[in-house]
């Protein structure tokens, strides 16, 4: 039976079915109760229409504009328009707005309607009667509509002021309530402003976890990559080690406040990059065998290995094969206790380093190559084929009384089929240098001897030759104050 043609009552049990039971109507009350409709059917709800910032309508309507609620009070309200084409349009009012607050956010939100003077709705307190939705003793009851916002009166008897019917001649209905001006729809990445969706709150860029020490995960499955672009920085945890978490999984990464470096967990022990790390590995020996696989690769020097609590040398005792495998030079017996301790230093390649201006350090294929001195505790320094030409007292070198108290010199001296090596010992007291040589070997002839002296703020250390044209070759080390 077309619905349009249907009694009073099958129309009351196709609404009661579908707007109470979500149901389908397919049968009539006496066949088919509500309860047992087979269908599904529940009321349409559009994304576009949903009141996305719905959360932040106040409980009680406020008295003026409060986002996302625009307010027309009881002094200034809304103008309605009667409709027009249908059989009596003073019946139905519409306020030209949709969306109205209902009260099932607050009773407050129930709205007032007015009948006055048109085009005075400033003047509605004062020159217009209100009526109810309970009628006022007479059949003029009315229903509002939020969602169109919409009014209709539901009988054709004209609305009354008590006992006195009200006349819509010049007239106009006026309604006071709250109309629902924010977004609509569902949130998208551009207007989600600030919201909570699931764990999470939403705050303009920045993303929290409403859960007390919530995580954050980014999970990408598979072969996924989680990238983080940008040319600026990207922000570590950063804390102290007590602050590390107590449940740490391969990977994390944070920034210790304490060591000021980055570490990693891998499995074990936090790291620091550059930090370099050792494993023990036991090899039980089988007394048959002289070759035994490690867990890494690595090489003879860069590991150490002890028999029985003893070092081996590397290139006598065992060699690396393989990468990844030892071999020893003599097998193992089975009551041997053998220990292989690897290292595994984090290790920079450079192809270059410049200290100053003067110094630098630059690699090739089988050389690291020196220019300009560097002189720090220990370093071994050299100036090579230093010509003597006359044999005059010759200052070789120098440094500041304030720089070093202690150096140590190796002079080497040529001259054609002459040749004699030295060591020379130097110290001050900031007034006094002295010197001593000691350890010489002479070849042929003798060709100088060494000694100190302070001029002014300077230790000169100087050398006579005892023949011409002698080349002189100094390597030197120096000891701090």
């Amino acid at each position: 039976m077309p619905i349009q043609n249907a009694s009073d009552s099958q129309k009351v049990d196709y609404l009661w079915k579908k707007v109470v039971y979500g149901a389908a109507k397919t049968d009539i009350a006496g066949n088919i109760d509500a309860t047992q409709e087979p269908y599904a059917s529940p009321l349409l709800i559009r994304g576009d229409k949903i009141l996305q910032e719905s959360d932040l309508i106040p409980t009680v309507i406020p008295g003026s504009n409060t986002h996302p609620v625009t307010v027309y009070t009881t002094s200034l309200p809304a103008e309605c328009t009667s409709a027009a084409g249908i059989p009596t349009p003073t019946l139905t009012w519409i306020t030209g707005r949709t969306n109205w607050v209902p009260p099932e956010f607050g009773s407050t939100y129930q709205v007032k309607v007015y009948i006055g003077p048109s085009g005075q709705a400033g003047n509605v307190l004062t020159k217009a009667t209100q009526v109810f939705a309970t009628g006022s003793g007479s059949n003029d009851l009315w229903v509002f509509d939020y969602q169109s916002g919409i009014l209709n009166f539901n009988s054709n008897n004209t609305p009354y002021n008590g006992a006195s019917p009200i006349s819509f001649t010049g007239n106009s209905v006026y309604i006071s309530g709250a109309v629902y001006s924010g977004n609509l729809g569902l949130p998208t990445a551009s207007n989600i402003g600030n919201a909570i969706l699931g764990y999470f709150s939403f705050d303009g860029n920045t993303v929290t976890s409403i859960q007390s020490n919530g995580n954050i995960v980014l999970n990408a499955p598979g072969t996924g990559i989680v990238q983080v672009q940008g040319t600026d920085a990207f922000g570590l945890p950063a804390g102290d080690q007590t602050s590390r978490p107590d449940s740490p999984l391969v990977g994390y990464t944070r920034f210790n406040t304490t060591s000021k470096t980055i570490e990693y967990y891998d499995g074990t022990n936090w790291i620091s990059p550059g930090q370099a790390t050792v494993s023990s590995e036991i090899i039980n020996p089988d007394g048959v065998s002289n070759t035994y696989p490690l867990s890494a690769n690595t090489t003879s020097s860069g590991i150490f290995v002890s028999i029985n609590g003893t070092i081996q040398q590397p290139g006598y005792a065992y060699n690396i094969v393989n990468n990844n495998e030892i071999q020893f030079t003599e097998t193992p017996l089975t009551s041997d206790s053998v220990e292989v301790r690897l290292m595994a230093p984090s290790a920079v390649t450079v192809g270059a380093l410049q200290f100053n201006n003067y110094t630098s350090v630059s690699l090739d294929t089988e050389n690291i190559n020196i220019v300009g001195n560097i002189q720090t505790t220990g370093f071994y320094n050299n100036k090579s084929n230093v010509l003597l030409g006359n044999l005059a007292t010759t200052t070789v070198d120098s440094y500041s009384i304030t720089s070093y108290r202690t150096s140590k010199y190796v002079f080497q001296a040529v001259r054609g089929s002459d040749v004699q090596s030295s060591e020379t010992l130097v110290t001050h007291n900031g007034t006094t240098a002295v010197s001593t040589t000691y350890g010489v070997l002479t070849i042929g002839n003798s060709l100088g001897n060494v000694s100190a002296t302070i001029v002014g703020s300077n230790v000169e250390i100087q050398y006579t030759p005892t023949l011409v044209n002698t080349y002189l070759t100094i390597s030197r080390n120096f000891y701090p104050l």
